[in-house]
């Protein structure tokens, strides 16, 4: 087994590992932080946890995209398999919720990234309950009960504090997320669809309650 194919397997479990180090250690030698950029590290840190519940605990969301979302035959590796999901969670996911560090003045990335929680609970929460008539689908709870409030306080904060976010914000960043949604989630399953994929899910992620 190669190192990608171990981390191919396990990137989950890797990313919640470097989240806690990297928070642990912003609480240890950063600066006091404004409440904007402290909510802003609590919903990069979410992602890792929301990856887990996907693909860790219950874990079956493989099985969820593929057999209920995308109506596949053979959902252990088509359309999406384990390559694709690693390139959207790791490759391009990570890189899409720190773009607010890079950039910390502009309001318009700091929103993109809350938008994105909330555009994960619209999905797990609304959209995918209705396409395969489940009450709950794993992500769900993580969107919930952290990206929900670390969003609506981080906008608030924006409304009270720094004043307030503009229409033209509001259309960048819905923009950003959906260009994200489109080509960061929906092409990499595109560019990596092979019925023949060696890269298939475990037995548990495809197995559906």
């Amino acid at each position: 087994m190669t190192a990608l194919d171990w981390y191919r397997r396990n990137w989950p479990k890797v990313g919640i590992v470097a989240a806690g180090a990297a928070v642990g250690g912003v609480a240890l030698v950063a600066k006091p932080l404004d409440r904007s950029r402290a909510l802003a590290i609590a919903a990069a840190a979410v992602l890792p946890l929301h990856q887990a519940e996907e693909y860790i605990v219950p874990g079956w969301f493989p099985g969820l995209l593929n057999a209920g979302i995308l109506k596949s035959d053979q959902p252990a590796n088509y359309p999406a398999n384990t390559q694709s999901v690693m390139v959207i969670n790791t490759v391009l996911g990570y890189p899409f919720v720190l773009l607010p560090f890079a950039f910390p003045r502009s309001k318009t990335i700091g929103l993109s990234q809350q938008m994105f929680g909330l555009a994960q609970l619209a999905a797990h929460a609304v959209v995918f309950p209705l396409i395969t008539k489940r009450r709950y689908t794993p992500g769900e709870a993580t969107s919930l009960v952290l990206w929900l409030p670390i969003a609506l306080a981080w906008i608030r904060d924006q409304q009270r504090n720094h004043g307030g976010l503009s229409g033209r914000q509001v259309l960048l960043a819905t923009a950003m997320v959906t260009a994200f949604s489109v080509g960061g989630i929906l092409g990499p399953i595109q560019l990596f669809k092979d019925e023949a994929s060696p890269y298939a899910f475990e037995d548990r992620q495809v197995r559906l309650p």
